[in-house]
């Protein structure tokens, strides 16, 4: 289900102009995890935005915005197709490493012990898996901007000033079995603040210049 407002309106005439944008989106899983009776592809995310024009004087003009996003989602919904392609765990290394060494002596729940890293976990359905690993999806972004533009008789004075975070916890389990062969859980944090300035200047029709 996907939902979408949007507001466009004067909050002083001729002065102080608003807008206001709302959005969510929302999906069921559609992979069912057979061994943890749980689902894969979920979605719930949600989005807000508002700006503000402020007509100070015919010469002076401040924009200001505010945004904040956030999704709280399950993790993509990896299924086991085939195992005959070296770049899919089939035969590549780590998993011959695994069935040589790790599998004699593991317990793998609903197949019991000294199980190998095989056809077995193929499911033969797109919406079914054997995975029991991370499954999150989640992310925090926030973020601001404030401009100020003074328009003199000669060229313009522009200020542009940003804010941004990020806070985001992914993790999926792309093996797409029981067995704990390759797990990948990434925390990303980011902060970042930009400051701008610029001067533009238009001697004549076919020439404008910005430094």
């Amino acid at each position: 289900m996907n939902s979408h407002l949007y507001a466009n309106l004067p909050l002083i005439d001729n002065r102080l102009f608003g807008s206001l944008a709302l959005g969510t989106e929302r999906r069921d899983g559609y992979v069912d995890r057979l061994l943890t009776h749980d689902t894969l592809g979920g979605i719930d995310r949600h989005q807000a935005r508002g700006a503000l024009r402020w007509l100070a004087s015919s010469h002076l003009t401040f924009d200001f915005a505010l945004d904040y996003s956030k999704a709280r989602e399950e993790g993509s919904g990896i299924v086991g197709r085939w195992l005959d392609d070296p770049r899919l765990f089939g035969q590549g290394a780590l998993t011959q490493l695994y069935n040589s060494v790790a599998a004699p002596f593991n317990q793998v729940p609903g197949f019991g012990t000294g199980i190998p890293y095989d056809t077995r976990f193929l499911t033969h359905d797109p919406y079914k898996t054997y995975a029991t690993g991370p499954k999150h999806s989640s992310y925090d972004i926030f973020g601001t901007s404030l401009s100020a533009e003074w328009q003199f008789s000669r060229f313009d004075l522009k200020s542009i000033t940003g804010y941004r975070t990020l806070n985001s916890r992914f993790g999926r389990d792309p093996d797409a079995s029981p067995i704990v062969i390759v797990h990948t859980s990434n925390t990303i944090d980011h902060r970042q603040f930009s400051q701008e300035l610029q001067l533009i200047a238009q001697w004549s029709d076919r020439l404008q210049w910005v430094v």
